[in-house]
């Protein structure tokens, strides 16, 4: 069971540029789909993008155990970013500290002129749309967290928290002007549906312990079109509201 306590110490809020406002130049659009109309009371619908050019798709196992492996950002809506008065989602980055061989965090309010969701775009409830300005993915990692003192004049390092967003946050960097460099120019989608407490309930693929799904890998620098339909499940989740019908991923350079 995955035991996701939120303890978003280091949230912050990002503004980032350009305007989405008469272009998609410069986006990403998610079109994610699931079985049956949305529950974003009771589940949370994860976009999560390993930006860093290599390594390969990020899998759910990943958020399972903890180590978010091929985890570089993840945008999440849902129960977790306020239900289904908002369907606003959160962004949060992730990036590694060698100082203590761990993947750490940081949360991100997202600025609606740059990241919109649509929480209904066939009618149906079945699918929303996520687009984003890809810069918002090129932010520099933060300096790693300083270690916290003990009553008995050690150190103790700062633990790695499961990311649950919190209102508030200070500003962020300003993210660059170009997403990627050359060898950062392929990067990796995967969807993911889970509990209010973000228990893993299906991926794309074969489910919650797929690793083997690679439909979602693009150039940044090429227009893409890609549709995946999520294939037969042995045992999807019981609430179709949580079962993953497929994505279509659309590039604009």
């Amino acid at each position: 069971m995955l035991a996701l306590v939120f303890a978003v110490a280091c949230g912050r809020q990002v503004t980032p540029s350009p305007n989405l406002t008469g272009s998609l130049a410069g986006t990403v659009q998610i079109k994610y789909r699931a079985a049956a109309a949305f529950d974003f009371t009771q589940f949370n619908y994860w976009v999560v993008f390993n930006t860093s050019g290599q390594g390969g798709e990020p899998y759910a196992p990943a958020l399972t155990q903890g180590n978010y492996k091929n985890f570089s950002y993840a945008f999440v809506a849902g129960a977790i970013s306020g239900g289904a008065g908002t369907v606003q989602p959160i962004l949060f980055q992730f990036y590694f500290i060698p100082a203590t061989g761990q993947v750490h965090f940081q949360q991100f309010n997202v600025n609606p002129a740059t990241t919109t969701l649509e929480p209904n775009t066939n009618g149906q409830g079945t699918e929303f749309t996520l687009i984003f300005a890809r810069s918002q993915l090129a932010l520099p990692p933060p300096t790693a967290p300083s270690p916290s003192p003990s009553a008995a004049g050690t150190s103790t390092p700062t633990p790695v928290p499961t990311p649950t967003p919190t209102g508030g946050g200070t500003s962020a960097p300003t993210p660059v002007s170009s997403p990627t460099v050359a060898a950062q120019s392929t990067w990796y989608v995967n969807l993911f549906t889970t509990s209010s407490n973000n228990v893993v309930l299906d991926a794309l693929g074969l489910g919650p312990t797929d690793q083997s799904f690679t439909a979602g890998t693009f150039n940044v620098n090429s227009p893409v079109d890609i549709v995946f339909n999520q294939p037969a499940e042995l045992n999807p989740p019981p609430n179709p509201a949580a079962q993953l019908s497929g994505v279509e991923i659309i590039n604009t350079p």
